[in-house]
């Protein structure tokens, strides 16, 4: 979308998300165009660039697309939160973090980071905490899994 204000270039990703499979198709099946995606980029709309992975379920539920459509900062993330609560309340038995499936421990995980207050970043930066070490190799230990398993099922 061009007009007189500069494109923030740290929007750049959601139109790299936007390229993912079934993105595009969700939205033209929803009866709308390109435009209103860069619209809700450029607006915030959708704030968390990520999130974008989330269009296809949000523009397939009327109430969830009245809310993204509704417009307003983060109103992708508000479709969502009704979603999950249109689905209900977690099984009991799906409540602890060795029953989740990936799906769930990886929503949760990059809400997580996204939301991390930055004192603990420059904390486990610093090595502030006792257990720094160990909470950074685990971290680089999910990186590397994560890749490889990313690799192989992209092939």
């Amino acid at each position: 979308m061009v007009d007189d204000t500069a494109f923030h270039i740290d929007r750049f990703s959601g139109f790299v998300e936007l390229q993912k499979p079934g993105i595009k198709d969700a939205i033209f099946d929803a009866g709308l165009e390109l435009t209103d995606f860069g619209e809700w980029i450029r607006d915030g709309n959708i704030y968390r660039l990520a999130d974008v992975r989330q269009l296809p379920k949000v523009l397939a539920d009327d109430e969830a697309r009245e809310i993204l459509l509704g417009g307003g900062p983060r109103s992708i993330e508000k479709a969502v939160k009704r979603l999950e609560q249109k689905a209900g309340p977690v099984p009991p038995d799906r409540t602890t973090l060795e029953a989740a499936s990936l799906h769930q421990l990886a929503q949760v995980l990059a809400r997580r980071l996204n939301d991390l207050p930055y004192s603990e970043v420059r904390a486990l930066k610093n090595r502030e905490a006792p257990d720094a070490g160990d909470q950074l190799r685990a971290l680089e230990d999910l990186s590397e899994q994560l890749q490889g398993f990313l690799q192989d099922v992209r092939e």
